[in-house]
């Protein structure tokens, strides 16, 4: 059977998608990582004042709430993934503006900052229709940790 994809939302100057819940989960054994991450897209006609650009892509990150600098570089580093994705999907618009607004770990839970930047290529996914890319995710039984395949580098650094 073949799977229908979702039809990518028609955006246009100054729309935007309004904050938006994405819960990241992976489970292997009796732990598992869990995220909650809210965000919002918008199409704005100038470079935005409060936000970064990622990479040399008219595509831009802000957070409005306290991030640590771990997370912010993950979940930076997974919209850099997929930045391509969304200037090709609004070749109209001048800027696109991701902004980030709550990342929420829940209690008993094994937290890596990895799970942030999962989380955002999910809720983009979900939220701007785009096909995002696969990150498999296994267990490392021996260091009792998630192992994230970034495609050859094991880190935001590139190690």
């Amino acid at each position: 059977m073949k799977k229908q994809r979702r039809a990518q939302p028609e955006f246009t100057m100054g729309e935007q998608v309004s904050p938006a819940i994405y819960e990241y989960k992976k489970r292997v054994g009796a732990w598992g990582m869990i995220v909650r991450l809210t965000a919002e897209l918008s199409i704005v006609d100038d470079s935005p004042a409060e936000g970064e650009r990622v990479q040399d892509k008219d595509v831009w990150i802000r957070f409005t709430a306290t991030f640590p600098a771990t997370e912010r570089e993950w979940i930076t580093y997974d919209l850099s993934l997929v930045a391509t994705q969304l200037t090709i999907a609004e070749l109209d618009a001048r800027s696109t503006l991701v902004t980030v607004h709550d990342l929420e770990i829940p209690l008993l839970t094994d937290y890596q900052e990895e799970a942030s930047a999962l989380a955002m290529i999910g809720w983009l996914r979900e939220n701007a229709g785009i096909r995002g890319i696969d990150i498999p995710v296994d267990f490392d039984k021996d260091n009792n940790r998630y192992v994230c395949d970034w495609g050859g580098t094991d880190s935001i650094r590139g190690e």
